[in-house]
């Protein structure tokens, strides 16, 4: 196996706050249109190579992703055919 520099430039950490914003605010969105508040959310399911890879502490502490019980997340990687299923 072998190790792989990962490098984080200042572009990458300017990209945060938007990326942070723009998630949050469709979540946010698909709550008021719901009705609810985020305390009523019972299952966040995270799909893709977003799913697959994400912290999900890390990304809650950040406000990237509710702050609910982490019991009420589920990753599921590559989802694109359960839908249809």
């Amino acid at each position: 196996m072998s190790i792989r520099a990962v490098t984080l430039t200042q572009a990458d950490i300017r990209e945060l706050p938007v990326s942070q914003g723009c998630y949050r605010a469709g979540i946010q969105i698909l709550i008021e249109t719901a009705g609810i508040g985020d305390l009523e959310i019972h299952e966040v399911i995270i799909a893709g190579a977003f799913g697959s890879y994400i912290d999900v502490r890390s990304a809650i502490t950040i406000g990237l992703l509710p702050s609910l019980p982490l019991i009420c997340f589920k990753q599921v990687g590559n989802a694109a055919g359960l839908g249809p299923k």
